[in-house]
C-alpha cells in the first residue's frame, strides 16, 4: 500500500478499508515508511459499517495489539 492511500478512521467505508489499514500497520507502506499505531473508536467503526467483533478478530489474525486508550482517542492498534 502507498502512504498516500492511507485512510483515516473517520473516512473508512467498510471492513475492507480497515483491514487494508491494519495490513499497512503490520507490514509498512511500499516506500518503506511505517505507522506507529492506528486509533479508532467504536463509533467510527459503527459509522463505517464495521462490527467491533471484526476489529477484534482482525487484530488477532494479524497479531496486532488492541488497547483501550479511553476518552476521545478510543482504541489504539499497534504491533
Amino acid at each position: 500500500m502507498q502512504a498516500t492511500k492511507f485512510t483515516r478512521p473517520s473516512n473508512l467505508q467498510g471492513p475492507v478499508d480497515l483491514y487494508e489499514q491494519l495490513l499497512a500497520l503490520k507490514n509498512g507502506f511500499s516506500n518503506g515508511s511505517t505507522l506507529g499505531h492506528y486509533s479508532i473508536t467504536k463509533a467510527q467503526a459503527k459509522a463505517a459499517g464495521i462490527t467491533w467483533e471484526f476489529v477484534v478478530a482482525s487484530c488477532e489474525v494479524l497479531g496486532l495489539k488492541l488497547e483501550n486508550r479511553h476518552g476521545c482517542h478510543g482504541h489504539s492498534i499497534s504491533l
